[in-house]
This record gives structure tokens, sequence and C-alpha cells, in this order.
């Protein structure tokens, strides 16, 4: 919901919290997870309905797998 209230212009859709609960998971720590999902929301464009089968590959391939693990060595780099 927080991010509705920074961009009206999205708003909220389907699936935002399935994409902000392993970054929330790994980072333990509401503020960063939240500059974390607004990096992804500004980085990412959205070919896919949330009823398109495709979808959940598409995150575990381009989100999960990819971008987690980068950002996690980044916050234990800036927490050292």
């Amino acid at each position: 919901m927080n991010y509705a209230a920074y961009c009206p212009t999205m708003g909220y859709n389907q699936g935002m919290s399935d994409l902000l609960a392993p970054i929330l998971t790994l980072i333990q720590n509401e503020s960063d997870t939240f500059w974390c999902f607004v990096g992804l929301m500004n980085r990412t464009i959205f070919i896919s309905t949330p009823t398109d089968d495709v979808m959940e590959k598409q995150l575990v391939n381009n989100f999960i797998i990819k971008e987690i693990s980068h950002m996690f060595f980044f916050f234990v780099e800036i927490s050292s």
C-alpha cells in the first residue's frame, strides 16, 4: 500500500505482494525493502497479465534468481 501512495499513477496491482515478499524475507528491514521495491518497479516493464501462466516463470527466472542475490550482497556490503 505504501507504494500505491508513493506512485499513485500505478497504484496497487495484483501480484505486487508476491514480488515484495521475497525481498522483505531477505532484507528484513521494511524501509530498505520499500526502496528496493521502488527500484524494481522503476526498472521493470511488465508484459504479463496476472492471469498469464508464464508470469510465475518470469518472476522466478528474472527476479528471484538474479535480482535478489545482487540486492542481498549489496546490503551485506553496505552494512559492513
